[in-house]
């Protein structure tokens, strides 16, 4: 691990090098392309609490009864929803995800990976109102 001295003379961690981009990153572009295109945008990722090495979510996937999953954002406007999963260039769906991407398909609702801005202007371009 790497330290650095600060003006005290105590050592301290050096902070991480961010050489690529995290989900985080990602997520927050989309968000707010997104809302530069007046879509309502609802973050789903946020909300869990961590105890004795338990997670416990703020929301449950009542046709499954789980509660991992879910995607990272929900986007609406003009009737369409969309669930956006994001993932880093290299990142992978989980077991779950892939579950959450299955029902969704069951039952009609627009779900889509996106490992980039990019790929998801794409998607919201297809659902433009012209």
């Amino acid at each position: 691990m790497n330290y650095i001295i600060d003006e005290h003379g105590i050592p301290i961690t050096a902070p991480r090098k961010r050489n690529k981009k995290e989900e985080s990153d990602i997520q927050k572009a989309i968000q707010k392309y997104a809302m530069l295109k007046r879509w309502l945008v609802i973050r789903i990722n946020s909300g869990h609490l961590s105890a004795d090495s338990r997670v416990f979510r703020s929301y449950i996937i009542a046709n499954t009864n789980m509660s991992a999953g879910l995607a990272d954002l929900l986007l609406i406007r003009d009737g369409v929803h969309l669930f956006l999963e994001v993932k880093k260039p290299k990142g992978r769906v989980s077991p779950a995800q892939k579950q959450f991407a299955q029902l969704c398909e069951k039952y009609g609702a627009n779900y889509h990976i996106v490992k980039s801005l990019a790929d998801a202007q794409e998607i919201l371009q297809q659902f433009e109102v012209l």
